[in-house]
């Protein structure tokens, strides 16, 4: 028997911009010679939803399955070594260079928080196919960023979405003669994790009530295409003032980038402000955003400085960990 260390080693962080390169090597520390048929170095990723009965009665939500779907979104292998010529490898460290392009159709990597059983996971696999033995393999996780540039022309305009409640349609659950209305707006379309979101509300109160409040929220939707629980809300920052709003700002917190190419599993962003009355009434109005994970830059090297951005956005601590297996082979 042998003892054999097997890792991937990558030259760089974990976390990589779809349409770039992985580099790296698979480290192969042997205490014996060892025949070995080859080395494969693979590269998967999948879009995956698990909920299960507690988490849909939690969730509220009618389905009394336990619901689950999953799609693959790559796998691709390429062997860094063959013992076509020479089977036996010889005692001592081995190392074995390998260079995986991403596509660039690929979304990125993500994970939600309140519901554990959706993610978009991609990973890096290790393989030593030894004959009539078992295979030995390690794996580690990698993180996979789009670009989502909302530097973009349709991203930097400002938007405007507003709503009127009539005394004498919808908005008859207010007891006071007249109508309100509420337009609101924003800088831009698009941001950033770390930009601030400046809000303004223009105001028409028509009726006998005052206006106690407006409250903004940013939810993040998780949808599950062809679920019943399509839509998961997770309120992730919050302002509020009691007079009239010019110019509040909202900051993005850290979150992950606008999800909007992935069949299984898509991410959407969108701003409520809520006004509410002394009568207790409310009017509410939505305003949908981008979160994106670059910005285009005046920069010599304009690719790089978004690579910086996107490293900054869906990052886990369990992403960026580094992975090996020890193991003894007959």
């Amino acid at each position: 028997m042998g003892r054999i260390l097997l890792y991937i080693d990558l030259f760089e962080k974990q976390a990589f911009c779809a349409g770039s390169t992985i580099n790296g090597k698979v480290v192969l520390q042997l205490e014996k010679a060892k025949m070995v048929d080859k080395i494969n170095v693979t590269f998967s990723g999948r879009a995956y939803i698990f909920v299960s009965e507690f988490e849909q009665e939690l969730k509220k939500e009618k389905c009394s399955h336990i619901d689950s779907d999953q799609e693959n979104l790559v796998d691709f292998t390429t062997t860094v070594w063959s013992g076509s010529n020479q089977q036996f490898l010889d005692a001592g460290r081995h190392t074995f260079p390998f260079s995986i392009e991403i596509p660039h159709s690929l979304p990125s990597s993500f994970l939600c928080e309140n519901l554990k059983g959706c993610h978009i996971a991609y990973g890096l696999k290790a393989t030593v196919v030894r004959p009539k033995k078992k295979d030995q393999s390690t794996e580690i996780p990698v993180s996979v960023s789009n670009i989502v540039d909302v530097g973009h022309s349709s991203f930097v305009n400002p938007q405007c979405v507003s709503s009127t409640k009539e005394k004498c349609s919808l908005f008859k659950c207010f007891s006071n003669n007249g109508h309100i209305a509420m337009a609101i707006t924003t800088n831009h379309c698009g941001y950033c994790v770390g930009d601030s979101v400046i809000i303004s509300a223009d105001i028409e109160n028509h009726t006998n009530s005052k206006v106690s409040s407006l409250q903004t929220t940013l939810m993040r939707n998780v949808m599950h295409k062809d679920h019943v629980h399509k839509k998961y809300c997770t309120i992730l920052e919050t302002a509020e003032d009691n007079k009239i709003w010019t110019k509040k700002m909202l900051q993005i917190p850290s979150t992950s980038p606008s999800i909007t190419d992935c069949h299984l599993v898509k991410v959407t962003y969108e701003l409520k402000v809520k006004l509410r009355m002394t009568n207790k009434s409310k009017l509410t109005v939505s305003l949908p955003i981008t979160i994106g994970s670059a910005k285009e830059e005046s920069s010599d090297d304009g690719y790089s400085e978004q690579c910086n951005l996107v490293t900054r956005y869906p990052s886990n601590d369990t992403l960026l960990s580094v992975s090996s297996t020890e193991c003894l082979l007959d």
